[in-house]
């Protein structure tokens, strides 16, 4: 029996419950991975319906083959935990994906604007929390994940930014602030000798056929407009270019772009 790609590899998944932190989570189970999520949210509450999953729910945390533990990211001794039972489970962990982030979802969930704000017109404590979360949110499971990593070039920690961390959303400062220094900061630890000879890469998606996009009634229509490719990513093809990174030791300290040759926001 031939043996798959990732077997055996230990996963973390911050975000696991969101469309693509699901759909990550799914990608390297189905290649032998043992693979844990964390979540603010809980396998029970309600799933958007533009969730992929939201038919069949969280089948697989049901069933044990997927470990799932609660955690907001913005409380550090939550993180700290979450990160050691994980570490404790598995043994370590050998693969940090960080999907968790906030974006116009947020909006639609408080009823209000809070990410989508420009330069001229934001909240300082809005814009402080988006940070927090978008931000300061991965440098907690970074800091308390990587000492659980083998020390090789086979441990991996992957950081998910967004096209907009180049810019081009005038109208979410916050969030392009926070993704853009997230990206910074991914790309720089592959020289940090505190983290070497684990990588570090930062894969930049354009729009995702998640539930995040589709607070946006128009959507379908400035993707189809504003990509070349003229259509989202599904959530399972951008999952697929995560395990991929783990798998390719060549792939450290690089940006990698999957952003379905977008151009402008229409």
């Amino acid at each position: 029996m031939s043996q798959l790609p990732l077997d055996g590899k230990r996963v973390l998944v911050t975000g696991g419950l969101g469309g693509l932190g699901w759909a990550t989570a799914l990608a390297f189970l189905s290649e032998g991975a043992r693979v844990a999520v964390t979540d603010k949210r809980t396998p029970t509450d309600p799933m958007s319906p533009h969730h992929k999953e939201h038919l069949r729910g969280y089948v697989e945390i049901v069933s044990g083959q997927i470990l799932y533990v609660q955690a907001d990211i913005t409380w550090v001794r939550e993180v700290e935990r979450a990160v050691n039972v994980v570490a404790d489970s598995f043994g370590g962990i050998d693969y940090l994906v960080l999907t968790a982030a906030v974006g116009a979802n947020l909006d639609a969930e408080a009823g209000r604007t809070i990410v989508c704000q420009s330069c001229l017109e934001y909240d300082e404590k809005d814009f402080d929390l988006v940070m927090d979360i978008n931000l300061m949110g991965s440098l907690r499971f970074i800091k308390y994940t990587v000492p659980h990593m083998p020390a090789s070039i086979e441990s991996a920690i992957v950081s998910v930014t967004s096209e907009f961390a180049d810019g081009k959303a005038p109208y979410a400062v916050a969030y392009t602030a926070a993704k853009a220094a997230l990206s910074a900061v991914g790309t720089s630890l592959a020289y940090d000798t505190q983290i070497l000879p684990r990588r570090s890469v930062v894969l930049a998606p354009g729009p995702i056929n998640a539930p995040m996009l589709h607070t946006n009634p128009k959507a379908e229509e400035e993707v189809r407009k504003g990509t070349t490719l003229g259509r989202w990513a599904e959530p399972e093809e951008i999952a697929k270019i995560i395990t991929t990174i783990c798998e390719v030791p060549a792939l450290q300290g690089t940006v990698v772009k999957a952003d379905c040759g977008f151009l402008m926001r229409a």
